[in-house]
């Protein structure tokens, strides 16, 4: 049975309905339509959006200069396996927008908001991305030590990609349905500041936790004690809490105009 997506209308406005869209994130967001026809002027996604939602297939593939063997995320990789992810989510944010384009009127606006890479910041640079490579570094260790089976490691990515908002720009160029209308980097508020080290690090592990644990459960099943595994993260964390939290970040908000077609 396939779950719909969730919806709330917030405006009872008889030409303008703006709703909050969430797809359930097993569907896999650029991949497949909320909805079968066209509905909506003014959606608004506010799901976390990353833009890629597959796994490169190069990045599992032995045989390939992008094979990521030893890590399960990409922005400390290789120059293949970056291009290999950045390629992964031109594709699939083209699908994301041409579903998008079939479900929107014409002349109707879409507003999406995504944490973003700053452009020209190289992925490793970023903060989410270091939450990532931390986590990864971790079943890297348990396959040194014969705690889980290297090969599971090798072959475990996780599915997201953090893009930068010029990729957002040219993607849509290319997609050729929507004109951005405007595109803002939102005020990022300084929450926590009387937390200790020890704190921050613990409310970024539950974050993490909450995002990857059924990505990692699936994978490795019961060969990964998940609460002994998040305990070394958020202790990673902590070391390395003032030079996490000093690296950069974005979160952008987007509003594109569906165009008329003729």
């Amino acid at each position: 049975m396939t779950t719909p997506p969730m919806t709330s209308t917030l405006s009872s406005h008889p030409f303008l309905p703006i709703s909050v869209i969430t797809p359930p994130a097993s569907r896999g967001l650029s991949t497949l339509a909320c909805f079968p026809v066209t509905l909506f002027m003014l959606p608004i996604y506010l799901t976390p959006f990353t833009g890629s939602q597959r796994v490169p297939k190069e990045v599992v593939d032995r045989s390939s200069p992008a094979w990521n063997k030893g890590r399960i995320y990409y922005s400390s990789a290789s120059d293949e396996v970056i291009e290999a992810y950045s390629a992964q989510f031109a594709e699939d944010m083209a699908q994301f927008l041409q579903a998008r384009a079939e479900e929107i009127a014409d002349g109707g606006l879409m507003i999406i908001t995504f944490p973003a890479r700053p452009d020209g910041i190289p992925h490793s640079q970023v903060s989410t991305n270091i939450f990532f490579r931390h986590v990864g570094s971790l079943p890297h260790r348990h396959g040194q030590k014969g705690m889980v089976s290297q090969e599971k490691v090798d072959l475990f990515n996780l599915p997201m990609y953090y893009m930068s908002p010029k990729e957002v720009e040219e993607a849509t160029q290319r997609n050729g349905c929507f004109s951005i209308e405007k595109m803002e980097i939102l005020p990022h508020p300084r929450t926590g500041q009387s937390l200790t080290a020890q704190q921050k690090a613990q409310v970024i592990s539950f974050h993490i936790r909450a995002i990857t644990e059924g990505l990692i459960k699936e994978h490795f099943g019961d060969e990964i004690r998940l609460d002994q595994l998040f305990d070394s993260y958020s202790k990673k964390l902590e070391d390395e809490i003032s030079v996490i939290l000093s690296a950069k970040t974005q979160h952008c908000c987007a509003v594109l105009k569906r165009k008329t077609v003729n």
